[in-house]
């Protein structure tokens, strides 16, 4: 929940406590070696401390000639004086100095961290070496004391893209190298990083980080380490080559500021588990005890879908959790992050949403926070973000590419099962994901992440197929199946009736005597199917009547091929193939209680029934046989009957056309005569 108004010297105590609590544990130092190949007279070997930054070469060494800037105060005697040292932390190249690959073998370079004095940031002399060509820094300390080396925080160094190793060298080790240097400016040195993870046939590694996202583009780089690695974590963990798990780093409040408002704002369980202020503002913001509440829901996600056998889920939640739940943007809550946990496919883990509010209320979640600060204090983790693997604290950049080298090197080597990813070490950084998409294609295997995954789908999207992008596979139809969108607005697979669509064309499934079973996700053609009436019938009446065949076997093939394309499961065994049904103009004989077995004529003596008016009509050339001549005769007779009719009706109608004409021009003539004399009809007029 948003903080209310508090004094500005609470977040300097604050700031105090958490230095206090995490500052009582030193960080771990990863410790490497390197030492002098060449000239061989000279044997000389130094532990170095990698630094939390840059990409060590886990696994392998690196082989490089020693390259000492001129500037540095112990070249040749000479003094920083007489040189104005900058202990590297200006530009190289502005000072004209670069450094090249020596017969094939590039460059460690070697500069000073400079006196107490001096500050400097390693990064920044990491960046410059870099810039002039190194392929590996080593800085030597003012004192023989190794640590690891950090990135600053109130800068951009997140943003540039160092990918050298850096290591920290004492400076009595230092001083041995450099003089051997003097003696023979051709010194080949080599790093080696083979020892520093332990080895095994399943990586065990976790990644510690806070849901705290208001850190500037550290946060940003960790969000971006989220996007690029989950893929691969994913891959890693779904084949069963890791186990991963997600750490949330907090703290305890000393006893004697419990009960403060200082703690109650920053902690929940009574100063039990604290955060840092998130955003440093005393006035308004979110408190340390929102990122607790929501470290500890995160950890209830873990371990909800590590119960579910689907522990990779918590890459999925966390990216989406990243993009849509932010403090900038006031949705850093509860109602996001479990929108969030829903729109990933939380409702598909054991309980759902249920369970993890069952988990958030319940004591439980209580135990999960202890086990996150005990875990801290065995581990000695200082330093956010943080990964371990096997037990040893990694030390490079927070790059996808750098992890997946550091998590490859921790499988023996000789191992048969190594996984296939772990040819992408070498790759640049713009090919990685396409290197990892088609070497983790094996995703669609039985049993593997996305066949899992796929057939869990209720909705028919069960078939897994490759994909060029994380997570390198999508769920899709089966054969035979098209992707629809049903009533309710779910996307299901739908079955294709491919009797209507591939069957088209095929000889067998389309023939006069063919059908086309259409069965779930296929089609199955049938050929040659029988005429059941052509065999004695099919045992149904027929007859010649008035010279025509005629029977009451009806085929019902055209039915047959219906019900086999509609789906249906028929065979010729099954199906009645034939029906005994009387034919048009004929009728079932009463007499005869079996349909179709004994038909009668409808239509008396030689009349035949006409299908197109249903009527029955006589057949000319039967009447001529029956009646002979007599029959002749009277249709002659019938014929000059209606030739006379007709030649009456005829004269009829002209007479009484003549009249109606006559009648008319008597009337038109006795009108214009009456334009010009007297009639006697104008003379009755009044």
């Amino acid at each position: 929940m948003l903080s209310t108004r508090r004094p500005w010297a609470t977040w300097v105590v604050a700031a105090f406590l958490f230095a206090a609590v995490v500052g009582t544990e030193s960080s771990v130092i990863e410790l490497g070696e390197f030492r002098v190949v060449q000239p061989k007279n000279q044997k000389l070997t130094a532990d170095v401390a990698f630094a939390n930054f840059g990409r060590p070469e886990y696994g392998g060494d690196l082989q490089g000639h020693l390259a000492i800037p001129f500037e540095d105060v112990r070249v040749l005697g000479q003094t920083c004086e007489e040189l104005a040292c900058k202990y590297s932390c200006e530009s190289m190249k502005d000072r004209n100095y670069t450094v090249q690959t020596l017969m094939g073998l590039p460059a460690i370079m070697l500069i000073e961290r400079g006196p107490k004095d001096h500050h400097c940031p390693f990064y920044d002399k990491a960046k410059y070496a870099q810039e002039a060509g190194a392929k590996a820094l080593l800085i030597a300390n003012y004192d023989d004391e190794l640590f690891t080396m950090t990135l600053p925080e109130d800068d951009n160094s997140w943003s540039y893209n160092l990918t050298i190793p850096v290591a920290l060298m004492k400076r009595s080790d230092a001083d041995k190298i450099i003089q051997a240097y003097d003696e023979d400016p051709l010194l080949i040195g080599s790093m080696n990083w083979t020892n520093n993870i332990p080895q095994g046939a399943k990586v065990h590694w976790e990644y510690w980080i806070s849901s705290d996202d208001a850190c500037g583009v550290k946060c940003e780089k960790q969000k971006q380490f989220a996007r690029n690695f989950a893929p691969i974590a994913q891959i890693l963990e779904q084949n069963g080559w890791t186990e991963f798990q997600p750490h949330y780093m907090m703290w305890t409040c000393p006893a004697k500021y419990r009960n403060t408002t200082l703690c109650d704002n920053l902690c929940i369980e009574g100063g039990e588990y604290c955060a840092p202020d998130p955003e440093q503002d005393e006035e308004a913001g979110y408190d340390g005890k929102d990122v607790v509440i929501e470290n500890k829901r995160q950890i209830c996600i873990y371990k909800q879908a590590n119960a579910s056998g689907e522990p990779w889920f918590w890459w999925d939640f966390v990216q989406k959790f990243d993009s849509e739940c932010s403090m900038t943007k006031s949705t850093y809550d509860e109602e996001c992050s479990e929108r969030a946990f829903l729109d990933v496919g939380g409702s598909k883990l054991g309980g759902g949403l249920a369970t993890l509010r069952s988990c958030m209320a319940s004591n439980e979640s209580i135990a999960y926070l202890q086990a996150e600060v005990d875990a801290q204090v065995s581990s000695d983790v200082v330093i956010l973000p943080s990964i371990i693997i096997e037990g040893h604290q990694y030390r490079g950049a927070l790059h996808a590419g750098s992890v997946l080298k550091a998590l490859c090197a921790a499988f023996y080597k000789d191992y048969d099962n190594h996984p296939n990813v772990c040819t992408c070490t070498s790759v640049p950084d713009s090919q990685l994901m396409q290197c990892i998409s088609q070497n983790g294609n094996d995703v669609c295997k039985k049993g593997k992440a996305g066949d899992v995954a796929c057939s869990k789908n209720a909705n028919g999207i069960t078939k897994c197929m490759e994909d060029i992008a994380p997570p390198f596979y999508k769920c899709g139809c089966e054969a035979g199946f098209e992707l629809v969108t049903d009533k309710d607005g779910n996307q299901v697979c739908h079955d294709i009736n491919e009797c209507k669509t591939k069957a088209q064309g095929i000889e067998d499934c389309t023939c006069a005597r063919c059908a086309c079973h259409n069965n779930i996700g296929s089609f199955v053609c049938e050929s040659d199917l029988p005429n059941a009436c052509r065999k004695n019938n099919g045992g149904c009446w027929q007859d010649t009547v008035n010279g025509k065949y005629h029977t009451a076997c009806v085929d019902r093939i055209a039915d047959y091929k219906a019900a086999a394309e509609s789906g249906l499961n028929v065979t010729v065994d099954t199906f009645k193939m034939f029906n005994c049904t009387c034919p048009p103009g004929f009728r079932q004989d009463p007499s005869v209680w079996k349909k179709g077995t004994s038909c009668i004529k409808e239509c008396k003596g030689t009349s035949e029934y006409d299908p197109v008016t249903g009527l029955c009509v006589q057949d000319a050339s039967n009447a001529e046989k029956e009646s002979g001549s007599g029959t002749a005769a009277l249709s002659m007779g019938m014929v000059g009957g209606i030739i006379i009719a007709v030649l009456l009706v005829a004269g009829i109608g002209f007479g009484i056309y003549r009249y109606r004409i006559r009648t008319y021009m008597d009337k038109e003539i006795r009108s214009i005569m009456s334009q010009y004399m007297p009639l006697d009809d104008n003379n009755n007029q009044a």
